[in-house]
């Protein structure tokens, strides 16, 4: 389907009301989102939520489907896709799955958002880390922050935390080349996507990233308590789910010790809202109908 780009700006009501400017903080939602969202709570509320074959028939299915929806997104496959409530999830889940210890390092720069630094400095001061601040002077350019960036990572680095586009400036960060400097140290690279998912493309396998979170309430345009947290497959012994649930276990061995699912979906805990996942998923359906080539034009 080629939708014009007045058609486009009808699934938007918002536009219409006021001149949209801050998608930064959450985008206007769609009228398919809205949509799905009010099918699935007045379905909740005239059928109840007690059947099991909604569940295992519709909820799961639209799960997988999702996981499909932003694996297309990363340019990553489904089972590196784990759905999150929003960024700061995806960051924490990545942040805290580390096998910490004294004396590691952590490396951000001064420009990172709450939902990337807090989660650092949180695990900083519970297992005794450093956390190492690279400048962002706004008259840098990418080579002399890349030498910033050098000079912060060590062989002591365990984890770099960044974001792909700064929320405070809209700079976007040389993120390949950072994850080329982290890795050279063995260290991870997470990235906070807040920003950058759906308003910029992003191929995880060509940045070269071990973690990457975006939410669905911003550029993509979906409801609240949405995302997704990608997260490399060979990183994944690397980190380790902090929670456990249903959605997250494949069950425990002979031994009653804890066996992860395969793949990501070992860092999604337990059933989140259904009318809301429903909503995310006709925003991006909606942006598949549209395509990259217009969004991103």
């Amino acid at each position: 389907m080629t939708l014009d780009s007045n058609e486009i700006r009808q699934q938007f009501p918002a536009v219409f009301t006021q001149a949209y400017l801050n998608t930064g903080t959450a985008g206007p939602l769609s009228k398919p989102a809205a949509e799905a969202i009010e099918q699935w709570n007045r379905r909740q509320l005239n059928e109840g939520r007690s059947n099991f074959s909604v569940y295992m028939d519709e909820y799961i299915p639209m799960q997988d489907r999702l996981r499909g929806q932003f694996g297309r997104i990363f340019n990553a496959d489904s089972d590196e896709i784990a759905l999150t409530l929003h960024t700061t999830n995806g960051m924490n889940i990545a942040t805290w799955g580390l096998r910490w210890q004294a004396g590691d390092e952590i490396v951000t720069d001064a420009d990172e958002h709450p939902g990337g630094l807090m989660p650092i400095n949180a695990v900083a001061q519970r297992f005794g880390l450093t956390v190492r601040s690279v400048p962002m002077p706004p008259e840098d350019n990418d080579a002399a922050l890349l030498a910033r960036f050098e000079r912060a990572i060590t062989d002591k680095t365990r984890l770099v935390s960044i974001s792909h586009v700064s929320w405070k400036t809209g700079a976007i960060l040389p993120v390949t080349e950072i994850a080329e400097i982290a890795h050279r140290h063995g260290a991870l690279i997470v990235v906070d996507g807040a920003q950058s998912g759906g308003s910029i493309p992003i191929d995880v396998k060509a940045l070269g990233v071990d973690a990457y979170a975006i939410p669905g309430q911003k550029w993509l345009c979906g409801p609240e308590g949405t995302g997704a947290l990608y997260v490399r497959r060979e990183a994944m012994a690397d980190v380790l789910p902090t929670y456990a649930g249903y959605p997250s276990q494949k069950g425990l061995n002979s031994e009653g010790q804890y066996i992860p699912a395969p793949g990501a979906k070992r860092f999604e805990m337990g059933t989140v809202y259904w009318p809301g996942l429903a909503g995310i998923h006709a925003s991006l359906t909606l942006r598949e109908e549209i395509g990259n080539d217009a969004i991103y034009a």
